[in-house]
């Protein structure tokens, strides 16, 4: 029997014949556009449960957008769905993405936010904010998204050198008013440094570390450090 776990803020759609939720799960967003980027395959006439199921099935399968209708459409993606740099949030499909079973050797677990996370605070880490996306990627992550206040307050508590600045999965999306968001949809939930957000054009998000700790608006093309998350399953 397939059934349909919600839990606190979590949509997880259980795949497996069990009264637990499976080894394998997905965190419905916030997100709802319609986008192709990545997508590998598409099918009709699947419940959204036969969707997660078939991602689960699918060895390259990141995520999965399901579209409710007169004929239902199931989309599968080799990477996990996001928000695309000044992309306007629209009706779309219904997006999932898939848990990580455990955190690598190298991140550390957050039991709070259920997150593993790594800050790439070296000298030789230095990258754009493009780059850095896709170094997380490559970890089966993406930038660390300051979307709750707990969040936000985690990696400000980090032992960090005075003057280190650090992208974060968050950016500018510009509509009928200006909005920050994050990678799955969200509303980018921080504490502006004094003085920020400073300009027009600077659409990425940063968390500076000195005196003072807050967040700034900042060119996504200069080279800065950063911070990955990687959701995991319910333990």
């Amino acid at each position: 029997m397939l059934l349909l776990c919600i839990l606190c803020y979590m949509y997880v759609v259980e795949v497996a014949t069990s009264t637990n939720c499976p080894e394998y799960v997905f965190r419905r967003i916030p997100l709802n556009v319609s986008i192709t980027h990545n997508l590998f395959t598409a099918d009709k006439g699947l419940t959204v449960k036969e969707c997660g199921q078939k991602c689960i099935g699918t060895t390259s399968c990141a995520s999965f957008s399901y579209l409710q209708g007169h004929v239902s459409q199931c989309y599968l993606f080799t990477r996990r769905v996001r928000l695309g740099l000044d992309q306007t949030v629209q009706p779309g499909p219904v997006t999932y993405w898939l848990l990580q079973e455990t955190c690598p050797s190298d991140y550390t677990y957050n039991a709070t936010n259920n997150i593993c996370y790594k800050a790439y605070f070296d000298s030789t880490d230095l990258m754009s904010w493009a780059e850095a996306m896709n170094r997380c990627e490559e970890d089966g992550g993406y930038l660390y998204m300051a979307n709750t206040t707990e969040k936000f307050n985690l990696i400000k508590s980090l032992n960090v050198p005075s003057r280190v600045e650090a992208y974060m999965g968050c950016t500018r999306h510009r509509g009928v008013k200006v909005t920050w968001k994050c990678l799955d949809g969200s509303d980018f939930v921080g504490e502006w440094y004094p003085g920020e957000p400073s300009s027009t054009i600077e659409d990425c998000v940063a968390i500076i570390y000195g005196n003072l700790i807050g967040a700034l608006d900042v060119n996504c093309l200069g080279l800065r450090r950063f911070i990955c998350e990687i959701p995991v399953r319910f333990p």
